[in-house]
């Protein structure tokens, strides 16, 4: 018997032992053969390793296409990692991923930073302004559906039920749709389908689905926003891309309620997103700023803006009366050294690394956030189990990014 990577598992390997989820959901059992479709769902619910029969560990040799591109790619991601220790044992695993990544997709490649395009800097520059005075205004980036907050309601009472909350989504017919080509996707990985918002709360859970119908309820009231600033495409794959991450190493801590961590990374953006609608001139500065001096957008933001679009995204969550752990996780998944005792802000901050690091759209940014020692010591998981999640993350996205584009 051996353990092995689930990079490394082919179909027809018969498994050694029972594999479960992070939640100790059975997934296979002793003996079973895995076949394309069971490999799909070890990835899909965060498997990172198995125990199979008669094979032996290796990563195997590197095919001579990859390897001929591997010193270039590289080099590209290291411009992208410019910001962060090369010799931290996780920023290292994950650049190698990154590169061999590249080198097996064939040119032309993505723009290294400083080949990324820069919006024209207004003139004159605005002033920086106050987060209050910004949410005392109408938010002109559109408007929440009514779905919305009464799901909030349903989060905030403790008498509600799921009869309840599937009542309030079933009587939406689009939120419907969405929601169970979501539950037939391979995002869940389910083998029977559903065809009932009834049937996907008993499946999936109440809270899961709730969170999901939330998420899925704000990505789809966001239009509007200048495209000189965001290609809205590019920014809501790299919110999903942060949402999948999130809930496969929430799967990994053994987090109850996964799902509302898939909605904080679907949300983590929304200051930002905020920041491009009400102030779109700071948003051109911002991100020409950012180009031009080599750096963060988020780490000039409060210079010219006034404040972080972490603390905006946040306080629009709060005056939404959103669940306190979502507010929280949006608002501090740049600074999770600053919630000792939970490793929640470090799991959002490390996958809107994973979001940025391979390039899955982007809302502004052209490098890979820095994160520091602490939040990497707070995620507590090694850098095999982070590279694992960057695996899993890229096949999951691919299927998910479809049902919650803001366009139909």
């Amino acid at each position: 018997m051996t353990r092995i990577s689930i990079t490394d598992l082919k179909p027809g390997m018969r498994v050694a032992d029972d594999i479960r989820d992070g939640n100790g959901r059975l997934l296979f059992k002793c003996g079973d053969v895995l076949s394309p479709a069971g490999l799909r769902i070890l990835k899909i619910w965060g498997v990172t390793e198995a125990a199979v029969i008669g094979e032996e560990d290796g990563e195997g040799d590197m095919p001579p296409t990859v390897a001929a591109r591997f010193d270039e790619a590289m080099e590209r991601t290291r411009a992208h990692f410019v910001l962060h220790d090369p010799a931290n044992p996780h920023v290292a695993a994950l650049m190698r991923h990154c590169a061999m990544r590249l080198a097996a997709s064939p040119p032309p490649w993505p723009a290294t930073p400083g080949e990324a395009p820069s919006p024209v800097r207004p003139d004159p520059a605005p002033r920086p302004v106050t987060l209050e005075s910004v949410l005392r205004e109408d938010m002109r980036f559109g408007t929440l559906p009514s779905v919305f907050h009464r799901l909030v309601e349903v989060v905030n009472d403790p008498r509600s039920s799921a009869a309840d909350a599937a009542e309030i989504i079933s009587k939406d017919t689009d939120l419907s749709a969405r929601l169970l080509r979501i539950a037939n996707s391979a995002y869940y990985g389910l083998r029977a389908r559903i065809e009932t918002i009834t049937r996907a709360v008993s499946i999936i859970g109440t809270n899961q689905l709730v969170s999901l119908a939330m998420g899925v309820s704000v990505v789809t009231a966001f239009r509007g926003v200048p495209q000189d600033l965001v290609d809205m495409r590019a920014f809501w794959t790299h919110s999903i891309a942060c949402g999948v991450a999130a809930r496969i190493l929430a799967g990994l801590h053994r987090m109850s309620n996964s799902e509302r961590f898939f909605v904080a990374g679907l949300l983590h953006d929304l200051g930002r997103l905020a920041i491009y609608g009400q102030l779109p001139d700071h948003g051109r500065l911002l991100l020409a700023e950012a180009r031009a001096r080599g750096t963060t957008v988020r780490s000039l933001e409060r210079d010219i803006v006034g404040f972080t679009h972490d603390e905006m995204g946040g306080a629009i969550l709060r005056q939404w009366k959103c669940p306190v752990s979502l507010e929280r996780n949006v608002q501090r998944h740049h600074t999770p050294e600053s919630s000792s005792g939970s490793c929640e802000p470090a799991i959002m901050a490390v996958s809107d690394l994973l979001a940025n690091a391979p390039g899955y759209g982007t809302s502004g940014e052209v490098l890979v956030p820095p994160l520091s020692d602490e939040g990497w010591a707070a995620l507590a998981l090694p850098p095999g189990a982070v590279v694992q999640t960057a695996n899993q993350m890229e096949y999951q996205v691919l299927e998910i990014i479809r049902f919650l584009e803001t366009h139909d």
